[in-house]
């Protein structure tokens, strides 16, 4: 919350949870996201991110795998994902979608693609990592966006379990917290390691 974002994490069993990477990095002072894009253009081709700082513009994050500019560093992703290659940058809008959220009403905030990751993310509530998804300019004419809030939306448990099994805070489920909390309890590269024990 200190970084004006709703963290939410799963169980330790979801696939989702096993494969988030996101870190911080105390050098930098900064969050370096696994983040999921999903280009709705290209049939939902999903491509996903490692360390990726929140102070990446979207358009330079995406840029990476539809800019041609780019030459022969992205044309494998370029291949794949060639209608929004076509569109550019300029025919797609990002959005992020609004947590919890039942599948049958979706709704979504939009993402300034001018914006950082940051920017995007702020005052929603991630579920282990961000998901931007992007559409093409017409079709997002047909989405439900929702202003975003002011400040982090209030999620009881009760209802981020329902949508998402999600149970643990974020800041109990990080290693080092876990094992001040209970020794026995810690991932196992994290037992004995550092002061306290």
């Amino acid at each position: 919350r200190s970084r004006d974002v709703g963290l939410q994490i799963m169980p330790v069993s979801m696939q989702r949870r096993k494969t988030n990477t996101t870190s911080f990095s105390h050098k930098e002072k900064h969050m370096l996201w696994r983040v999921e894009l999903l280009f709705h253009p290209d049939a939902g081709h999903r491509v996903c991110v490692d360390k990726v700082s929140d102070t990446t513009t979207i358009k330079e994050l995406l840029g990476r795998f539809i800019d041609p500019s780019k030459g022969s560093d992205n044309i494998s992703f370029r291949t794949r994902l060639g209608a929004s290659t076509k569109l550019g940058v300029e025919g797609l809008r990002v959005a992020v979608r609004v947590e919890p959220s039942m599948a049958n009403a979706v709704r979504y905030h939009e993402a300034d693609v001018t914006g950082t990751l940051m920017d995007a993310i702020r005052n929603t509530v991630v579920i282990e990592h961000p998901t931007l998804h992007i559409f093409a300019s017409d079709a997002a004419a047909a989405l439900t966006f929702e202003p975003r809030p002011a400040t982090i939306p209030g999620t009881e448990p009760d209802d981020v379990e329902k949508a998402t099994g999600a149970t643990e805070r974020f800041a109990d489920a990080l290693p080092y917290v876990r094992k001040r909390k209970n020794p026995d309890d810690a991932p196992g590269g994290y037992r004995g390691r550092g002061r306290g024990r």
